[in-house]
């Protein structure tokens, strides 16, 4: 959600003179509790917002936990940060896993030779 202050938005980090469809609505109606307000606020967002996509990024950047902030209300940017965190574990210990796989595959000795015998034919 943006508000003007000589003419720079605040809140999304938005270019100057770029301004999201919110600074037209009432405030209240973006940090208001009832689902009422919630989904008036969030249709504002996706159905007018040029900045939709910039203005939800900086909300989770910024940790913005209160309102609705690029179509998304708290409890579902909740749910983003929530799953993106685990996400980001889960690639971790891929990584981590992957890394002791090669550590032991680099450690391990190199296989027997077979007997020349057995490999003339070859």
């Amino acid at each position: 959600m943006n508000d003007q202050l000589n003419d720079e938005p605040v809140g999304c980090a938005l270019p100057r003179g770029v301004l999201g469809a919110c600074v037209e609505a009432d405030p209240r109606l973006f940090f208001g509790t009832s689902r009422a307000s919630i989904t008036a606020a969030v249709r504002v967002c996706r159905e007018r917002c040029v900045v939709q996509a910039t203005c939800l990024v900086h909300a989770l950047d910024a940790g913005q936990r209160l309102g609705v902030w690029g179509g998304y209300s708290e409890e579902e940017r909740r749910l983003m940060v929530s799953l993106r965190r685990r996400r980001d574990a889960e690639v971790a210990a891929a990584r981590a896993r992957e890394r002791a796989l090669r550590a032991r595959a680099s450690d391990a000795p190199p296989p027997p030779r077979l007997p020349r015998h057995l490999t003339s034919g070859l």
